[in-house]
């Protein structure tokens, strides 16, 4: 819907004349004047930036020692309260309102200490780090995992940009990695009736978040949008609402809350898939930020949101058109059997494309793709384009 839309201009005009001193309302607010900032244009534009700006200030000067409290003059809190207040600050630093490095600092070192030993994160800040019982507070939860990944994504991606940028196999954080790793291990028992969860519509709003930065398309071998579509569309009422889990409502009488995160969550998952990247064994991830950085990008270029994901050779090669193109990096040359050699052959023949590229200055790899290309296609020619004069734009836009 247009930002200039009656209904959305009402909406924000309201949130402007009616300011919360909590943390929820102040990150989702900022989420929000800062698409309205980016797609308004004009004066109106300015007025949700300034907003956006008096909402990022707050949540800086809310932040404790302990993290995001509930009330901003207010001690008390929890790692929901944390995730969504970094999200709300990150939707200042997308709009280019300046937060200071060292709260990416301080939560990089806050969601590490609190990561249970086994990768994932409880809703409570306790000290008793118990994994038994998924509705414990202090039990591990896919909500507070997929949050406490979500951020610290943000904050790799805040303060490691530089190291990102180099190649030679730079690692995402051993945090990321344990919480990916539990993830793998946990994430299917959201469809199971003794989940645990308090409001199953925000974790799978977490879940989303923590999908599109990484690029995974499943955790545990459950596609995380395609259940999750099912588990909503399976347990949505009636009149439209979405209930939160098996309690249906949440605090009291209404549905507005888990429809929100419902409805977020349907919405970002339908976003285009503009690029894939190849998992396979090999150096495949020189580089691992890279799809996300230049997805990121595209949709500020295009003003279109795009996503990414990354695609296990293992897989079948009928799930791999969500996205036109297919990327292959890597230093070393690639292992590809067979099988391999004919789903990539015949990704290209149902329409898609394949880009490699040769990272810090791989010739093995380049010379292997260029083996894996003949077996594809040994009846074509492989050809170096940039030794080819390009005549005309028309030659260029069709190749």
């Amino acid at each position: 819907v247009s930002v200039h839309d009656k209904r959305i201009e009402k909406a924000l005009n309201w949130l402007i004349a009616n300011p919360e001193p909590r943390t929820y309302t102040l990150g989702f607010a900022a989420s929000a004047m800062a698409i309205a900032a980016r797609k308004a244009g004009g004066t109106e534009a300015v007025k949700y930036q300034q907003c956006l700006e008096k909402y990022v200030r707050a949540l800086c000067a809310s932040v404790r020692a302990s993290g995001h409290p509930y009330v901003l003059q207010d001690s008390m809190g929890s790692l929901s309260n944390d995730h969504i207040g970094a999200l709300g600050l990150w939707a200042g630093v997308r709009n280019r309102v300046e937060v200071p490095t060292n709260y990416w600092r301080f939560a990089t070192k806050h969601w590490t200490r609190l990561q249970h030993d086994d990768g994932g994160w409880p809703y409570v800040r306790g000290k008793d780090k118990r994994t038994s019982f998924a509705n414990d507070k202090k039990s591990p939860s896919v909500s507070m995992t997929a949050g406490g990944l979500a951020t610290l994504y943000v904050c790799n991606d805040i303060l490691n940009a530089e190291q990102f940028l180099g190649c030679g196999g730079n690692e995402i954080s051993p945090a990321i990695q344990k919480g990916l790793g539990w993830m793998e291990k946990n994430y299917g028992r959201l469809f199971k009736k003794s989940h645990g969860e308090r409001m199953i519509t925000y974790t799978l709003y977490a879940v989303e978040r923590t999908a599109l930065a990484c690029g995974y398309r499943s955790f545990g071998g459950y596609d995380w949008y395609n259940t999750g579509c099912e588990y909503l569309f399976k347990n949505q009422r009636k009149d439209g609402a979405f209930i939160t889990g098996s309690k249906g409502k949440f605090r009291g009488d209404t549905y507005v809350a888990p429809t929100s995160f419902a409805l977020l969550f349907l919405v970002r998952g339908r976003q285009p898939v503009a690029i894939s990247k190849l998992r396979y064994k090999g150096d495949w991830n020189n580089r691992p930020r890279a799809m996300a950085y230049l997805t990121r990008w595209m949709s500020r270029e295009f003003e279109q949101d795009f996503n990414w994901q990354i695609i296990r050779i293992d897989t079948d090669v009928n799930n791999w058109h969500d996205s036109p193109i297919l990327v292959i990096t890597g230093s070393r040359k690639p292992d590809f059997s067979d099988e391999h050699i004919e789903k990539l052959r015949r990704y290209v023949y149902q329409g898609g494309m394949i880009v490699s590229v040769a990272e810090c200055g791989g010739k093995p790899f380049g010379d292997g793709m260029m083996t894996a290309y003949k077996k594809m296609f040994p009846d074509y020619a492989v050809l170096d384009v940039g030794k080819h004069e390009m005549r005309t734009k028309e030659v260029l836009f069709d190749i």
